[in-house]
């Protein structure tokens, strides 16, 4: 009789109490699972977030290496304002048509032709490097006046970047 009441214990109180333990704990399992994927999705996010802005932030730098489209003439106003302050003259060559690049960019060649003192020219080369848009030098040519040992001619060819924002 003993016997039968503890297997019936067993049967009816002790295996389903730990079938439901099981269970519960492949639900705990697969609770678990899901909210260490929904961290790590979360972390993600985050640094998604923080890296997006940091790329926000360099292309706001980068389209600032671009001469926008249809303002070339305040670049060529800025380039001789620059000649002006630093006692240069200054012959500009553009050629604003340029090479379609794709994405609304285009490369444009400019010449640009500068005669002054070796000083003068010194401060207008380092005013142009200080400007936020790119020149890429392909061609740098000093020539002396045969009149005038003091003044210096330097001829430069490159290219710019224009962008359409």
């Amino acid at each position: 009789m003993i016997f039968l009441v503890l297997l019936a214990l067993i049967i009816f109180i002790i295996y389903p109490a730990i079938q439901e333990i099981i269970n519960i704990n492949q639900e705990i399992k697969q609770e678990r699972s899901a909210l260490e994927r929904k961290i790590a999705l979360g972390l993600n996010i985050k640094k998604i977030t923080r890296d997006f802005e940091e790329i926000k932030k360099s292309i706001d730098q980068l389209d600032k290496i671009f001469i926008v489209k249809n303002h070339e003439l305040e670049f060529i106003t800025e380039l001789e304002n620059l000649a002006t302050a630093r006692a240069v003259t200054l012959e500009i060559n553009p050629d604003f048509n340029g090479q379609e690049m794709g994405d609304n960019t285009k490369q444009a060649a400019l010449e640009l032709k500068i005669t002054g003192n070796y000083v003068n020219l010194i401060n207008f080369l380092q005013a142009l490097e200080n400007r936020p848009y790119y020149y890429n030098i392909d061609h740098f040519n000093f020539l002396a006046n045969a009149k005038n040992h003091q003044q210096l001619t330097l001829q430069i060819s490159g290219k710019i970047y224009l962008k359409q924002l």
